[in-house]
């Protein structure tokens, strides 16, 4: 099943517009088991209330007399969400108190802010409340500003039978077997319903009594252990007529017990099992679980704590690269407890544990096999090690969420708190993501199949057309810088961050040019420059810092965010080099103010930004990837003009880095008391992570910071892979999605503005602070996708991608790399992750230019089947220019490049001429 969008967390709390499902419980001021102290105002004059109006507690003063309580009727004992709602105003405290009585006593330890927030669902937090009435929500008066009393929300963490006991008809019935017994909990033969020994179809229909969101259904049938039913879906009543429900049929089944997960969320009142077997049907228990938090439970008769792993031995569930880090954890295990890893039963590789981790980096087989780990008289989930594994499993995957989670994109919510993608705010980097995906590994991204037939509307599109066999990842290129125009491209300015993601699509142009009108780039281009230094923000922002900061990107900035992830330091940095970079392309006089910005805003991070404050680090949440990329950019691209302490910088950041983690996670800790952001959600923190650490990796001198960076980034990848406390892949569909993944996520939420049902390749959850260092049954806290973790996520792989890539010239035969060449023929190696069908020889284009203009394309061909290496022979040859022949014309006293990649991701190799003898640069 799908796991649907939530918006992220905001300060303490997590700002939604999910509707409350059928099965929670809300309780409006005014209506049952909703009470007063004190005197209260009823109001409508500020939107985002829920049902007819709200209460004020009539005084901009503290009033400590005055209180409202919600007093819910449980139903069923259990974990609930709790949210609150109001219509926010300046002029709300910043600080109600607000106590929740629960099963446990009373949290008196809370507070609201109700100047922001207006119009959504609050999570104030996940608490176990008794049956009956004696849980409550009280917020209290006593904090400066008016004080709101509108609704509040519980909704169930944990999934419900709601079928159990409820009334039923069958088609038929042999003997005392009803239908009833198949609702009644027990899972026994001698509780059960059996059918007339007649030929099919048998159904089995569940009145639940009122209407409510399923999304999924434990079917116990046969006897014994044999005589399962075959052949039978589920349905379900739309008011008028039976319609099958996705991911509920079964053909040729021979299992008593099956889990059925709904391919999305089904609401309804009536459910039916249509079974199609001939002769008996035997049903021992037909279970209809309700949409919660905690997800589908496991089968059996009680739902299995939320996130328990299978095992001991914590892997990567998917697989791991050959020549990368590869790490497990094995929480249980003492020092020098021996592991074994074994390949179809036999032991191909050994090692110890030490500090609860088991290393086994040095193991590169060939080839591309499935393989587990055994330590302890444990066993792990198996998984495979091979060349570019997780590239090869994420690559399209990555690019689907972005096709899919577009506006306009079928779905009935077009485009709520978004510019080009659902659910997106200014801060989720689509653009300059994307535009690091595609320089860091051109041919992956240009030969992954077509998707997106690109038609123009006017409504909320504003450039031309791309190329219509343009790739997929130019086509969202555009798609992102034309919905910010089209959006946000007035005459009242733009949003700093948003001109950020403009400047990437200008800095990315020579490799956009194939497909994108040079009408459309002049566009982008006049708009940019002409807006660059424009004080205002457009109209466009979400969760914006106040005062709201100034669009002019010549400014230095001093704010950063929060952990929203609004407005991460440094942002400006890459953007204005970026720009610095087109205005010199452009041959524009004024390239030197942007340089000056970047040097000026780099500068102030080097004063004054302090790495061991987690708000600066791991406090920006999925934003954080932004400082590092900028800094190690500068560093890169323009060493010379960078401001004195950068380098010193960036490994300052390194060291801060490694210190937060050492642990047997290899995870990168929020701070030395606390593992992860408090109170957040951030998958996108931690999958994000290695985009920073590998772009710090480009620049760092000291080889061993280096590796233990990588090490780290790995960890962090491994992580949301399964490598955690749950044992669990970040996305809930991740065993259906993510080749050789066995545990998704446990959790998700229906409903929300990404509408991110139908999406692939969400990254929904990870594990929050009682997870860590090791507690598989602490709850799943809050989850949601967002698109902003699946950005976070693209930069990763785009760094990734970098880091991975080698380009090197050698003689025509491959047996060594010359110092100097003449003409004739020589060879191209390029090592870059494109090996994604280990049966077949796959290819990459390298980019050949030489002084006198010459351009070539050359195509590298794999060097076997499963291989790193991409290889060509290309003829150097002192002639005129002639694009695109194969022939690399370079007149004597010349030079010539070979190149991969872009910007900060190209790798080249240069040769120049002193007369007909070229030397390696």
């Amino acid at each position: 099943m799908k796991s649907v969008s939530r918006l992220a967390l905001s300060g303490l709390l997590c700002l939604t517009t999910l509707g409350a499902a059928a099965q929670d419980i809300v309780i409006d001021n005014g209506g049952a088991g909703f009470a007063t102290a004190g005197s209260w105002t009823a109001s409508t004059f500020d939107a985002g209330y829920h049902g007819t109006n709200y209460l004020h507690d009539g005084s901009a003063a503290a009033d400590s007399g005055k209180s409202a309580t919600w007093t819910p009727t449980i139903p069923n004992a259990g974990d609930y969400l709790v949210y609150m709602r109001w219509p926010a105003a300046p002029n709300r405290p910043s600080a109600a108190p607000v106590e929740i009585k629960h099963a446990g006593g009373i949290d008196s330890g809370r507070t609201v802010n109700q100047q922001t927030g207006g119009g959504n669902w609050v999570l104030i937090g996940q608490y176990a409340l008794a049956a009956g009435t004696g849980n409550y929500v009280r917020i209290h008066a006593s904090s400066p500003g008016y004080t709101i009393a509108d609704a509040v929300r519980f909704e169930p963490a944990t999934s419900t039978n709601v079928a159990l006991d409820k009334p039923v008809s069958v088609s038929s019935t042999d003997g005392a077997n009803a239908g009833a017994n198949a609702v009644d909990g027990v899972i026994a033969d001698s509780s059960r319903w059996l059918s007339a020994n007649t030929n099919g179809p048998h159904t089995l229909t569940v009145d639940l009594g009122a209407s409510s969101t399923l999304i999924c259904a434990h079917l116990h049938t046969g006897y014994g252990a044999g005589s399962a039913v075959a052949n039978a879906k589920l349905q379900s009543w739309n008011g008028s007529a039976w319609t099958d429900i996705p991911g509920s049929a079964m053909s040729g089944n021979s299992d008593v017990d099956v889990q059925l997960l709904f391919t999305n969320p089904v609401t309804t009142s009536r459910v039916r099992l249509v079974a199609s077997d001939n002769g008996y049907v035997r049903v021992k228990e037909l279970k209809l679980f309700s949409s919660a938090l905690s997800g589908c439970p496991g089968l059996g008769s009680a739902p299995v704590p939320a996130g328990s792993p299978r095992t001991d031995i914590l892997v990567n569930l998917s697989g791991y690269d050959i020549g990368k880090p590869k790490r497990f954890t094995a929480p249980r295990m003492a020092d020098g407890t021996p592991f074994s890893i074994l390949q179809a039963g036999s032991v191909v590789h050994s090692g110890t544990i030490t500090g609860n981790v088991g290393d086994f980096s040095d193991f590169n087989p060939a080839g591309s096999l499935e393989y587990v780990i055994q330590a302890g008289g444990k066993e792990s989930y198996p998984f495979t090690i091979a060349p570019n594994w997780i590239e090869r499993v994420s690559y399209q995957l990555a690019l689907d969420f972005m096709i899919e989670a577009r506006c306009y994109n079928n779905v009935s919510n077009t485009c709520i708190t978004g510019l080009a993608w659902r659910d997106s705010h200014q801060f989720s980097f689509e653009v300059s993501t994307l535009v690091q995906m595609l320089m860091s590994n051109p041919s992956a991204w240009e030969r992954l199949p077509r998707k997106v037939a690109y038609s123009f509307n006017p409504s909320y599109q504003t450039l031309n057309p791309p190329n219509a066999n343009a790739p997929d990842i130019v086509k969202l290129i555009h798609w992102g810088a034309d919905r910010i125009l089209k959006v946000n491209g007035g005459t009242s300015g733009n949003h700093p961050l948003l001109k950020g993601e403009l400047a990437a699509f200008l800095y990315a142009w020579p490799m956009l040019k194939p497909w994108i009108s040079q009408a459309d780039y002049e566009r982008v281009r006049d708009y940019t420059f002409g807006n660059w230094g424009h004080a205002g923000t457009g109209s466009v922002a979400w969760y914006e810092l106040s005062p709201a900061p100034t669009g002019n990107m010549f400014s230095t900035y001093t704010v950063m965010g929060s952990g929203k992830g609004q407005f991460p330091p440094g942002h400006s940095v890459a953007p204005n080099l970026m720009m610095h970079a087109v205005a010199l392309r452009e041959g524009r006089s004024d390239a030197q103010l942007y340089l000056d910005a970047a040097y000026n805003q780099a500068q102030w991070i080097i004063a004054n930004l302090d790495w061991d404050d987690p708000t600066a680090t791991k406090g920006q949440r999925m934003s954080e990837h932004k400082t590092m990329e900028g800094l190690a950019f500068y560093q890169q691209m323009f060493p010379v003009q960078a401001p004195s302490g950068l380098l010193a910088k960036i490994e300052d950041w390194a060291a801060v880095m490694v210190a937060r983690s050492e642990n047997m996670w290899d995870f990168r800790r929020y701070s030395a008391t606390l593992w992860v952001i408090p109170e957040y959600n951030e998958p996108g923190n931690v999958l994000g992570f290695p985009a920073a650490a590998l772009a710090a990796v480009q620049v760092l001198p000291d080889a061993a910071t280096r590796e233990r960076l990588r090490e780290i980034a790995m960890a962090q990848v491994d992580n949301g892979f399964g490598r955690n406390p749950h044992g669990r892949h970040f996305s809930y569909d991740a065993a259906r999605e993510v080749e050789g993944v066995e545990v998704g996520w446990s959790t998700y939420l229906n409903g929300g503005n990404g509408q991110l049902m139908a999406v692939h390749g969400v990254i929904d959850g990870a594990p929050k602070e009682a997870a860590y260092p090791f507690a598989p049954n602490a709850g799943a806290g809050y989850t949601e996708g967002w698109i902003a973790f699946n950005t976070a996520w693209n930069a990763s792989l785009a760094y990734m991608a970098g880091d991975d890539t080698t380009l090197a010239v050698f003689n025509s035969g491959f047996t060594m790399r010359p110092a100097t060449l003449t003409y004739g023929s020589f060879g191209i190696e390029l090592k870059a992750p494109l090996d994604f069908d280990y049966a077949a020889v796959e290819t990459g284009v390298v980019d050949i230019v030489t002084s006198n203009g010459d351009i070539e394309r050359i195509v590298v061909t794999e060097k076997s089947a499963s291989s790193f290496w991409f290889r060509n022979t290309v003829t150097l040859a002192n002639g005129a220019r002639s694009d695109g022949d194969g022939v690399v014309q370079a007149p004597n006293g010349g030079w010539f490049e070979v190149s991969y990649g872009a910007g900060n991701f190209r790798k080249t190799v240069r040769y120049q001429a002193s007369g007909a003898t070229f030397s390696r640069l």
